[in-house]
């Protein structure tokens, strides 16, 4: 069967997803982004972030009605990848250039 960043169990799951992130990352700094303005650590940070913000879409699914068996599973990959990194425990807060916006 075809297996996913996402696939609970999948070896070295924290490792594929940093090292996604990093393509993904260093695709940005090559197209203009100022690496120093937003290093790896702030854009690995927003990775996180999206799937604990994922998380939190999926539970307002219930009020359209019964989901479908492709959306169950979705759900049960996305809250699982989401446990297994940690995202849940990132603060909810944006870096950049050495602190929170705003700050």
């Amino acid at each position: 069967s075809a297996s996913s960043f996402l696939e609970p169990g999948a070896p070295q799951r924290y490792e594929e997803n940093r090292r996604l992130c990093d393509v993904y990352w260093r695709s940005l700094v090559e197209a203009g982004v100022d690496g120093g303005r937003y290093p790896f650590e702030a854009a690995w940070r927003d990775y996180l972030l999206g799937f604990a913000w994922g998380f939190l879409v999926i539970t307002q699914l219930p009020k359209f009605g019964e989901p479908s068996e492709v959306l169950k599973s979705f759900s049960a990959r996305v809250s699982h990848a989401m446990v297994e990194l940690r995202a849940h425990e990132v603060p909810f807060e944006r870096l950049v250039e050495g602190g929170a916006v705003g700050a």
